[in-house]
């Protein structure tokens, strides 16, 4: 009885979770036309960009849609936010500011009845000591901001330290994959966002 509950139960997400990729992939296309429009950026054209990279944000919407299903409220309604940011990183190697901002908003509301003066010093605590070794680890402050505002829904420094050290083996394990496996240049810059993203998910499901 388990095991058909369980195999219906997957049939029936299997549609809703293709609904949920579909969504933040188009959300992120739309959001790239609006950069580039705004900020009449020429440097990149989104059909060839997409053409080389559009897998890579798809496995990420799939990576979030499957995610999704082990938070709760409030938490999970960051997660598309998370989505168009990791996709946005992954094609132009940045992270727009408005999309800073409102995760920073919906961040401190999530968490506004839940020790909110200890939760923002523990996020800059983070910043700091990214900040601090920003030009040894080669990060861009955007990139710092986000690890912060996420920093935001840990109550603790302790949490928020194993945030960052999660991040850093992310990051030097995808450096090593991408170089041994895909012979990359080590010099190669790797979009942050969804490793931060990545890390974020892994430590906040229950």
């Amino acid at each position: 009885m388990v095991s058909d509950f369980t195999i219906h139960e997957t049939i029936k997400m299997v549609p809703v979770m293709v609904l949920n990729v579909l969504f933040l992939y188009f959300l992120t296309v739309f959001y790239l036309k609006f950069y580039k429009m705004t900020r009449k950026d020429n440097r990149f054209v989104i059909k060839t960009a997409l053409k080389k990279r559009s897998l890579l944000i798809i496995c990420f919407c799939m990576f979030l849609s499957v995610s999704g299903y082990f938070f709760d409220d409030p938490i999970k309604c960051i997660l598309p936010l998370l989505g168009v940011i990791a996709g946005i990183d992954i094609i132009i190697l940045k992270i727009p500011t408005e999309c800073l901002i409102l995760l920073a908003i919906m961040c401190i509301k999530i968490n506004a009845q839940s020790m909110l003066f200890m939760r923002m010093i523990n996020s800059a605590v983070v910043f700091i000591l990214w900040y601090a070794f920003q030009k040894k680890l080669k990060t861009g402050l955007f990139d710092i901001l986000l690890i912060s505002i996420l920093s935001l829904n840990f109550s603790s420094i302790s949490s928020g330290l194993l945030f960052s050290s999660a991040i850093l083996i992310l990051w030097g394990c995808t450096g090593l994959v991408l170089q041994k496996a895909f012979t990359i240049h080590p010099k190669t810059k790797i979009p942050l966002a969804p490793l931060i993203s990545a890390a974020f998910i892994a430590l906040m499901i229950p």
